[in-house]
């Protein structure tokens, strides 16, 4: 039986061929042949799609291109500044025409609800695992240190999450897959550790970790990349959001040969703007200092409450306001009241809408120790409002000092408030700094950094057809049998 190979084909009565851009799947998907007689042939390689285009009944040959799809491979979808970079990345992706499956080893977390529309998920982890692993999460440091540094990693291994990635990655035909943090990275590595530089799929590491302090210090971790860090080899290019990740980058990629970008991270300003009309639960006199971020310590915030004492007393009605959750809650409330600051310290908690806080506040501040990028900086600028951060990494990348922001050295208590005091008590400078602020802020808006990313794409080889699926062609075509295959009819082909 002669057979003629046609590709993707679409069936129905209304719609675009949505199901090819990333939106809802089509109604049924056939792999095969047409035959002359007109009936599908099962044969592995070619694929059907029985949904709908523009109000036409009919068979469809697509355009011999095919839409770009790519992978994002990240341990969870909690919140983060990565998660946050790489859903927001994702929407201006699918915008342009190209396909995002996030891969998750485990699919839990508050940015879940969060993902753009069109983006697929699929948790690479067996959900008999996932389950297993939560059911550590109760209170207790030897059995958090065991999940997040021993157990977790152990299961994504027994359980063969590299296996199912490589398999994800197949049957999405996916033509980049990028992996950030260093457990998704790690096993992107075990996943690809046969595929040679510059084959499909290319693999790209975005370095949202920072590995002198999550990994080089902790001894677990550090025996856990001795034995699985050569998976960077494999990788066909490197992200760095700053100036610090990149020289980090540079290091492991151990090869002139792959390239390391330096990428900021997007941030959607006119959406944040927007979000930041809405009203907050409570008003508060001035002046308002407000901080955002999970409550770990590498965040800094015990610094800003033993600083907010100074300030205290010199503006004895300002109050201090830290948006976020985590495992120094109990301890940074317990430090508020030691310190006496129970009336002009707020904790309310974590929210995925903190930007009418941050439009209210007149300075935010980010006391971190160490920060790949600084989402929460760029955010306060795009918002016009002043923002103080430590030298850590990623903010110095950012802020220019005096101009658009103000930069202090990290753990240094006395110059957070004296800089805080300076600020609050010049409204002038204040204006001076937001006015440059909001025009920095334009430059990380999600239309420059997909085009940087979509410009590595294009040097290591990758396809970019990302407005691949014209209108059809107009056919001569026979009257079909529009019946599902299946159920007894046959598709007629033209």
């Amino acid at each position: 039986m002669a057979c003629i190979r046609v590709g993707v084909v679409e069936v129905g009565e209304r719609g675009q061929l949505a199901g090819l851009l990333g939106n809802p799947a089509p109604h049924r998907v056939f792999r095969g042949f047409f035959g002359r007689a007109g009936g599908l042939r099962p044969l592995p390689g070619a694929r059907y799609a029985f949904h709908s285009h523009r109000g036409r009944r009919g068979i469809f040959l697509p355009d011999k291109r095919k839409a770009m799809r790519l992978s994002i491979i990240l341990p969870n979808l909690r919140i983060g500044g990565a998660e946050k970079h790489f859903i927001t990345l994702a929407e201006e992706f699918i915008s342009l025409g190209i396909g995002v499956t996030f891969a998750p080893i485990r699919a839990e977390g508050e940015l879940l609800r969060a993902l753009p529309r069109g983006a697929r998920v699929a948790q690479l982890l067996p959900e008999e695992a996932a389950t297993m692993l939560r059911r550590l999460e109760t209170p207790g440091m030897l059995r958090r240190f065991l999940r997040k540094n021993v157990i977790r990693f152990g299961v994504d291994v027994l359980f063969g999450v590299p296996a199912r990635l490589r398999r994800l990655v197949e049957e999405e035909e996916s033509e980049v897959v990028i992996s950030s943090l260093w457990e998704a990275d790690f096993i992107a590595g075990l996943a690809f550790r046969k595929k040679r530089r510059g084959e499909p799929p290319r693999w790209i590491v975005v370095g949202e970790t920072d590995f002198e302090v999550h990994v080089f210090r902790k001894p677990v971790r550090r025996f856990a990349f001795a034995l699985l860090g050569r998976g960077y080899r494999y990788a066909d290019a490197f992200v760095a959001p700053s100036s610090r990740i990149y020289h980090q980058l540079r290091n492991l990629a151990r090869s002139d040969e792959i390239p390391v970008r330096i990428i900021p991270n997007a941030v959607k300003v006119k959406r944040i703007c927007a979000l930041a009309e809405e009203a907050i639960p409570a008003s508060h006199e001035r002046p308002l200092i407000v901080a955002v971020g999970r409550l770990i310590p590498e965040k800094g915030f015990d610094l800003l409450l033993k600083a907010f004492v100074r300030v205290i007393e010199a503006f004895p009605r300002a109050k201090l306001v830290i948006l976020g959750d985590g495992i120094l809650r109990g301890y940074l409330q317990a430090l508020t009241k030691e310190l006496g600051l129970e009336g002009a310290v707020s904790f309310p908690g974590f929210t995925l809408n903190p930007y009418p806080w941050m439009k209210r506040a007149d300075v935010v501040v980010v006391p971190s120790r160490w920060e790949t990028f600084g989402n929460v900086v760029v955010e306060a600028m795009a918002l016009g409002v002043p923002v103080i951060a430590t030298r850590s990494g990623g903010p110095e990348d950012v802020v220019e000092d005096g101009e658009d922001g103000i930069l202090i050295p990290v753990n240094d208590v006395e110059a957070l408030a004296q800089t805080l005091i300076s600020l609050l008590a010049d409204e002038e400078r204040r204006r001076r700094i937001s006015r440059r602020a909001i025009e920095k802020a334009r430059r990380f808006s999600p239309e420059m950094v997909a085009e940087e990313y979509l410009a590595l794409f294009r040097s290591i080889g990758a396809h970019l057809d990302v407005k691949a699926w014209p209108s059809p062609p107009t056919l001569r075509r026979r009257k079909p049998s529009l019946s599902s295959p299946g159920r007894g009819r046959r598709l007629t082909p033209p």
